[in-house]
């Protein structure tokens, strides 16, 4: 299984996605995620939160010449996570039993 990576952008963007080299120092980026920083409303911290990136490209991949990183690692446990929860294509239930009609 790919790793899923952290990568710093030349243009100050921070991207996370499952990274496979390719050739002649071109990457190619399977579902790739923007992080972006906003503030909490109640504490005004900056916190990170998951946006879409090259939204209107066709099919899951993009290729980016590697001369555009600045950095690149692993992603840690808690990014990781939020990253396979956003490109899930299964929705998971909320937590208790899903009765028609709302009851339980």
């Amino acid at each position: 299984m790919t790793s899923v990576k952290v990568l710093k952008l030349s243009n100050g963007e921070e991207i996370v996605s499952e990274v496979n080299p390719l050739l002649n120092g071109v990457l190619s980026l399977k579902n790739p995620i923007a992080i972006a920083y906003f503030p909490d409303q109640n504490t005004g911290e900056m916190k990170p939160t998951l946006l879409p990136y090259a939204q209107h490209v066709e099919g899951d991949t993009i290729e980016i010449d590697s001369a555009h990183i600045v950095y690149k690692g692993n992603a840690n446990a808690g990014l990781t996570e939020a990253y396979k929860r956003a490109t899930s294509k299964i929705v998971a239930p909320p937590q208790g039993l899903v009765v028609p009609g709302g009851r339980k």
